[in-house]
């Protein structure tokens, strides 16, 4: 199973701030999440951050998918486990997850256990702490894992794209309308595109930026995509600056108009998403995995 450095960014417990440096931070009680890789964590608008799932491994090749709902107040720095309402989903790794205005998080595909990915819908309340019944119809997109979603806000659409079956690398966009549940697959124009999973992401208004990732038989890339959501094209777009290598399993978020790219844990690039161009600041501290 290939190591996620980049899911594992919430156990370094460590923050970038703008003056590029590393900022220790201590995690202050009991309990918190086990060590896990393939989860997803978003940032809901009453400062706190809520961790769903990914799967736990003993170091002997066995893996406990995970369930469970954790949130992380950031003003606290404490942990605290939730008991949400509904129905509990499936244990399940390597879904992407997206939360939008109204605090509810859209979770969606991943694996379930070894070579049994799923293509099912999940919706879970943040505001009350519970799974909600989300029944899509339309295009709904194959089982993948290894995928993001993107949150194109002013239409309120989640984006689908790539991801991997069982060794199968995938190429396709889908996009689902959060107030109909409807599936719609989408024929992007342009240049751009084709297979890829394992590659990192982030949304800038109407754009989808996509950077790196793998495009087949572990081959990994330092491509950038960039993808307008609102024409459904892919637009051209030139990197310049110091391009970081070819990579898989990365994170990359966004600070103002900069998107800061957290690569293989301890290096890090910005480029800039007006002109394209990165670089590799210089930071004071160091991360350090637990």
């Amino acid at each position: 199973m290939k190591t996620l450095f980049g899911l594992l960014l919430f156990l370094l417990l460590v923050t970038f701030v703008a003056g590029e440096g590393f900022l220790g931070t201590s995690v202050n009680g009991n309990p918190r999440p086990s060590t896990r890789l393939g989860l997803s964590l978003v940032t809901q608008s009453n400062n706190e951050a809520v961790l769903f799932g990914g799967y736990h491994g003993d170091g002997s090749g066995n893996f406990s998918p995970l369930n469970d709902v954790w949130r992380f107040s950031f003003s606290s720095q404490t942990w605290r486990q939730v008991t949400p309402g509904g129905t509990k989903p499936a244990a399940r790794y390597f879904h992407s997850a997206i939360i939008d205005e109204n605090d509810a998080i859209w979770i969606f595909g991943g694996t379930l256990r070894i070579n049994s990915a799923t293509n099912e819908l999940l919706k879970y309340d943040a505001n009350t702490d519970a799974w909600v019944a989300a029944a899509d119809t339309g295009a709904i997109p194959s089982q993948r894992y290894n995928h993001k979603a993107a949150y194109y806000q002013a239409k309120r659409e989640m984006w689908i794209y790539g991801g991997d079956d069982q060794g199968e690398p995938k190429g396709d966009l889908i996009k689902l309308n959060l107030n109909t549940l409807v599936w719609t697959g989408v024929n992007a124009t342009g240049t751009g595109g084709g297979l890829r999973e394992f590659y990192g992401s982030i949304v800038v208004g109407q754009y989808m930026y996509i950077f790196g990732g793998n495009i087949g038989a572990a081959t990994q890339v330092n491509t950038m995509l960039k993808l307008d959501m609102s024409l459904s094209k892919w637009a051209p777009i030139s990197q310049g600056g110091v391009i970081p290598s070819g990579r898989a399993a990365h994170t990359w978020t966004l600070l103002g108009s900069s998107a800061y790219s957290l690569l293989a844990g301890t290096k890090l690039h910005c480029t800039s998403t007006t002109s394209s161009s990165l670089t590799s600041p210089q930071r004071d501290g160091s991360p350090s995995l637990p």
